[in-house]
């Protein structure tokens, strides 16, 4: 009798083969990328793919040392040999996405399945030059956006028209999300002459705190909380607008805003009390520090006065 992992992995697996066949394509590329550590669902994959012959391409993120550099693992999930590949790499994924996994800071190795028939060298260039991008300053920065719990959060930063261009370049991607379904990127249809594919600082600055948002995500997940995706954007949003003004830079301040931001709303440091406590920022007294002294039954209030709620889950239902 199967479990419900392995139920909702063959489902997963059953959604990816009927949007192939919609699509009227069997191949597809898996891409993945590499740890020091891996997961158990990581490492049976492994094993097979060590023991097959499929085709494995490199993503060369120069200057990026290789052990850093995603792969691509063409498949042709017609074949039963590669259906197996791809039903192990589902369920890879559906492990690495849960509470566990994400805590222990190991990178999601499976990372997506892009559909068409696209010469995966040419594939491998184009994930290249979205994931290695210039910033406002000029320099090159590694844009980790292919991973499960980047891509959504990235995916949600770009326009149309940039998410038109990235669909041209790339082709039809699903992921496993952080909520365990199985998702397609979307891109709005061409029209009118395209422009704007460059990253403005508005959206640099919102990369700069997808890292919070993500501890904030596992330490909800940890509390059996989980957020609605819309709650991490308004989070990210107040961050922008927020936290450069406030002077807030240490990474655990920028955690525990961010966790706060997400779980008592995004206009929390609005609220008289945080609003007092903010003034007193300092370099010796940051915001961690400072919030020590805020009961729960302080932060319950401001959560009822701002009507935020979170969706309990039972931790092993996922």
């Amino acid at each position: 009798m199967l479990s419900e992992r392995d139920k909702q992995v063959e489902a997963l697996s059953e959604k990816l083969h009927c949007i192939a066949r919609s699509a009227g394509v069997s191949r597809c590329c898996v891409l993945m990328q590499s740890s020091a550590q891996i997961s158990e669902g990581a490492a049976k994959l492994q094993q097979a793919l060590d023991n097959s012959r499929n085709e494995v391409v490199p993503v060369n993120l120069a200057p990026m040392p290789k052990s850093d550099w995603p792969y691509l693992v063409v498949l042709d999930i017609a074949k039963g040999h590669d259906a197996w590949i791809s039903a192990l790499a589902m369920e890879a994924a559906q492990r690495e996405v849960q509470w566990e996994s994400l805590q222990s800071g190991r990178p999601n190795q499976v990372c997506a399945w892009i559909l068409g028939e696209r010469d995966p060298r040419e594939l491998s260039r184009r994930i290249a030059k979205n994931a290695i991008q210039r910033n406002p300053q000029r320099k090159r920065r590694w844009l980790r956006f292919y991973d499960p719990c980047v891509i959504d959060l990235y995916w949600d930063l770009l326009t149309p028209t940039q998410r038109l261009l990235s669909d041209q370049e790339m082709g039809s991607w699903l992921y496993v999300d952080r909520y365990v379904e199985l998702r397609a990127l979307s891109a709005p249809e061409a029209s009118g002459q395209m422009t704007g594919a460059t990253l403005s600082n508005e959206q640099w600055d919102g990369l700069e705190y997808v890292g919070s948002i993500n501890q904030s995500w596992i330490r909800l997940g940890k509390e059996g909380v989980i957020p609605e995706f819309a709650q991490l954007t308004s989070a990210r949003r107040t961050m922008v607008a927020t936290v450069p003004a406030l002077g807030i830079d240490d990474s655990i301040d920028l955690d525990l805003f961010a966790y706060h931001a997400i779980k008592y709303g995004p206009g929390f440091h609005a609220d008289t009390s945080v609003q007092q406590v903010l003034r007193r920022l300092s370099a010796e007294e940051g915001y961690a520090y400072l919030m020590q002294g805020f009961s729960e039954e302080h932060w319950a209030d401001i959560r009822d006065r701002r009507s935020i709620s979170l969706i309990t889950v039972n931790k092993n239902g996922r």
